[in-house]
């Protein structure tokens, strides 16, 4: 057993030298073939034919790369970090264009582009942390200057591919505008599309065995050359794949070097357009087939994105054709798909049906079995065969949760980090994970609820607020939407960002065409399912159906910014008064309703990242706003009279705040430093009124009218008076 440093590295080495290690292709005819193919392409390469790299590079395509350069990240086997670039200057950039232009005059790849980095990442959840092969991914760490020269020819090429429609319009990969979640949608309308036709859809989920790191390198370089991708741009991919040697970094011990002789990079700036290219013959054969489905004129027959593939249709016969298809092809161009990983989903079956007919009905890829599942994970998000979302609500949740607990030991905790840093740290890391997807969800009231409760429990926990607290009280003051309401905010969104893409895509097409037959059909609407429809009520319910109708009929077309601001300001309209009838509602808010008016960080948490050392005063305020204090313990305040004074205390807040007479130092004695500083607060402190109860309690009308650091020390002595009052209140009661 290896157990130091430098053994593991060696180890790690052994390991992927192995997997880098291409097979012997000489005896397959299709091995002799490619290899002839490539001596014929280096002899005819005519250097004139280039589509990319037809003009040298100018330096203001240089700067651009290097804007995109991410400081902080990890430099290569030379030892240049991105800030040595980002921050040398014009000159450096100069010297970088003439770099490149040289490589581009000679047609000559350096040799130490070739040399790279290899870190070793755990991919997390379920993997086996012991095994090299399943649990860990091997990241490449490029030299900068090989990483700019791709980002540049990146850049080129994508202009090449867009007036060319390359990749397929059904790889979702490497198409401006299009992510994951709208090939996430396609596949949700299939399975409506079918549900509402009676019909059955047959999915297909396939794996690939290692897919980037076993690429057949002379295999891509030929589909390129035959798609046009030829000249000095070809000559240098030609050279990037030859004599690669790879060092794994662990632990700062450094392997032995190894070879790279199949693969492309992970993480490398080409890699993933040029597997899209790789794998774009498979996608054309696919849709000529005619075995797939088909939404109006719109084939989708296997929406992928990179080596994620779906193959979707009506009948079992033909996705056994694509199968054998699929298969087919992974053989001819030397790469293989792993049928354990793989899945089969029948949809739109009753549950007596799809048990009789799973025993009669197998699935195979090549000669392997694919098992039949009821769920499955397809591009992050969780597919139930019955559109149960439960176990994916709870699994993101449960993750969000455990997310927030890891973070107490950087201050998410009481007396840690102020609500504001640590609500921007909740949106950007907790949110994001438990609302992964929710563009194209469609959930019931039930498992919204379960994500409310996590929310609300988060809003309590950053803002030091007791569980007893008034759920209409936890989220205005630190300025958080509703989780429904941020899920269909996100929604709204994600139907401009359809809208946008261009009328001959294929996401396009599906909305389109599912739309218009729901809002041109009274009929249909009624037994319609799937996202579009509810999409269609959502616009309803926020009076955002007709600009919508006017967009898909081509009389407006509204950029993603004025989209997003006309989609803000409905979500805001709508929110604050849902919230403002839920707070009048309560009987225990009726002072919080008057001085806290706006959903949006209350004046309190703004004081206190200024002045932090009055975090203890600032939370009995917030206590007191949200109506803990005074009824959380309301048998004692039942009583008609005061304990300490003798007198009525019916209105129990302005009581303790304003008149009861063993508060009278320290009454007076705040009374007289806010007159230090020439600060009304609509009279004296002895004055009960509900003005004077509101100016304390940080009514923003009142305190805005003041100079910065006025407000400032006058919101402290406040927040200073209403803890020191409260203490000894509670003391007398003996409230814990």
């Amino acid at each position: 057993m290896v157990t130091d440093d430098q053994g593991m590295a060696n180890a790690c080495a052994d390991y992927f030298e192995n997997l880098y290690k291409a097979p012997d292709r000489s005896h397959s005819s299709n091995g002799v073939e490619i290899s002839e193919r490539i001596k014929t392409c280096i002899d005819t390469n005519s250097w004139d034919d280039d589509p990319v790299f037809n003009t040298y590079v100018r330096d203001v395509e240089v700067s651009a790369a290097v804007k995109k350069l991410k400081a902080g990240k990890a430099g290569g086997y030379d030892n240049i970090s991105p800030e040595h670039i980002k921050y040398g200057g014009d000159m450096t950039v100069t010297v970088i264009t003439n770099i490149f232009n040289s490589i581009i005059r000679c047609r000559y790849w350096p040799k130490s582009f070739n040399m790279c980095l290899q870190v070793i990442i755990y991919k997390g959840k379920d993997k086996d942390p012991m095994s090299l092969d399943e649990g860990y991914r091997g990241i490449t760490l490029l030299t900068v200057l090989s990483k700019l020269f791709d980002m540049v020819m990146l850049e080129r090429l994508k202009i090449w591919c867009y007036v060319r429609d390359i990749p397929h319009p059904l790889q979702g990969a490497c198409r401006k505008g299009v992510s994951c979640l709208h090939t996430a949608f396609v596949l949700q309308e299939a399975i409506a599309a079918c549900k509402e036709g009676g019909q059955k859809l047959y999915c297909a989920f396939l794996d690939t065995k290692k897919a980037f790191d076993t690429v057949w390198t002379e295999a891509l370089l030929v589909k390129m050359w035959d798609m046009g991708i030829q000249g000095t741009t070809w000559e240098l991919m030609r050279q990037s794949y030859e004599g690669r040697r790879g060092v794994i970094k662990l632990n700062n011990c450094q392997s032995r070097p190894y070879a790279i002789t199949q693969g492309i990079r992970q993480g490398g700036v080409l890699s993933m357009l040029q597997y899209t290219l790789f794998i774009n013959g498979l996608i054309c054969d696919i849709e000529k087939s005619g075995y797939g489905m088909m939404i109006g004129k719109a084939s989708l027959a296997s929406p992928t994105v990179a080596d994620d593939m779906c193959l979707m249709t009506l009948w079992k016969p033909s996705l056994d054709s694509l199968l054998d298809m699929c298969h087919e092809y992974s053989i001819d161009w030397g790469y293989e798909y792993g049928a354990k990983k793989s899945a089969v989903m029948v949809f739109n079956e009753s549950k007596q049906q799809r048990k009789i007919e799973r025993q009669k009905r197998t699935f195979k890829l090549g000669s392997a079995r694919i098992s039949e599942v009821d769920s499955y994970c397809h591009l992050g998000v969780l597919i139930h065969i019955d559109g149960n979302n439960s176990e994916r609500i709870e699994k993101q949740v449960g993750r969000a949760r455990r997310e927030l607990n890891a973070m107490s030991g950087i201050g998410i905790c009481p007396g840690g980090l102020d609500p504001t840093v640590a609500s921007i740290l909740y949106w950007r890391v907790c949110m994001t994970t438990m609302l992964y997807g929710s563009e194209v969800w469609l959930s019931s009231s039930k498992e919204l609820d379960m994500m409310e409760v996590a929310h609300r429990q988060a809003a309590r926990r950053i803002q030091w607020l007791p569980e007893k607290t008034n759920n209409a009280a936890v989220l205005a003051t630190i300025g958080w939407l509703r989780v429904n309401t941020e899920i269909e905010r996100k929604q709204l969104m994600f139907i401009g960002s359809l809208l946008r893409m261009p009328e001959e895509s294929l996401h396009r097409k599906v909305l389109v065409f599912r739309y218009n037959i729901i809002r041109n059909s009274c009929k249909a609407t009624q037994k319609c399912h799937g996202l579009v429809k509810e999409y269609l009520n959502l616009l309803d319910r926020y009076q955002l159906k007709s600009i919508v109708d006017d967009w898909i009929d081509g009389k407006i077309w509204i950029g993603k910014l004025k989209w997003k601001h006309i989609v803000n300001g409905k979500v805001k309209d709508r929110e604050f008064s849902e919230w403002r009838i839920e707070t009048v509602g309560s009987q225990r808010l009726c002072v919080y309703r008057t001085v806290i008016k706006e959903i949006k960080p209350c004046i309190w948490w703004r004081i206190l990242r200024v002045k932090p050392k009055i975090r203890k005063s600032v939370q009995t305020v917030m206590k007191v706003l949200s109506g803990v204090f005074v009824f959380e313990n309301s048998m004692q305040f039942q009583m008609k009279e005061c304990i300490t004074c003798n007198e009525n205390i019916q209105m129990s807040l302005k009581h303790v705040l304003c008149k009861c007479n063993c508060m009278d130092d320290i009454r007076v004695a705040y009374d007289e430093k806010l007159w230090e500083y020439d600060i009304d607060v609509h009279g004296t402190i002895c004055e009960e009124s509900d003005e004077v109860i509101r100016a304390l309690l940080g009514d923003e009308e009142h305190w805005l009218k003041y100079d910065k650091d006025i407000m400032v020390e006058g919101l402290c002595m406040c927040a200073e008076y209403i803890h020191e009052v409260i203490e000894r209140w509670t003391d007398a009661f003996k409230i814990d």
